[in-house]
């Protein structure tokens, strides 16, 4: 699993244009079955110099903290394990390289492990509500 400075290394990496997201891809596959972090890939596969990841990640430590994300919540209160989050969150970034934006909550009810109910207590642990527009069904 990433801790939260990977994942805001990935982010603002794709964000910035310093890689795209089927190369983040195969950076999180390669990460599953060897040891080191991302940066140590982002390098070793030649995406970012050192120097870049270095920049990068002194943008990240600049960065306010944050809400605990949906994933973390799911699996503290016990609605998931840490297997199904992972294959959640690689699924939502694999989608991701194609274009195609999902969220986590709606992967893991689509999969049957979460409730609809459930989501709506994760969300409001995070201060958050799910809206949906009754004429064309999209949610935000």
């Amino acid at each position: 699993m990433l801790s939260e400075r990977e994942r805001r290394l990935a982010r603002i990496s794709v964000e910035e244009g310093y890689l795209t997201g089927n190369q983040l891809t195969e950076c999180f596959a390669l990460m599953r079955g060897a040891a080191g972090g991302l940066e140590q890939v982002l390098v070793g596969l030649g995406y970012l110099t050192a120097e870049e990841v270095h920049e990068i990640l002194e943008e990240v430590d600049r960065l306010p903290s944050r809400a605990p994300l949906f994933a973390e919540i799911a699996r503290q209160q016990g609605y998931a394990t840490d297997a199904q989050v992972e294959e959640a969150l690689r699924l939502k970034m694999e989608l991701a390289a194609n274009n195609v934006h999902r969220y986590v909550g709606e992967i893991l009810v689509e999969r049957r492990i979460l409730s609809a109910a459930q989501v709506a207590q994760v969300l409001a642990q995070q201060g958050k509500v799910s809206l949906q527009c009754a004429a064309c069904g999209y949610r935000f």
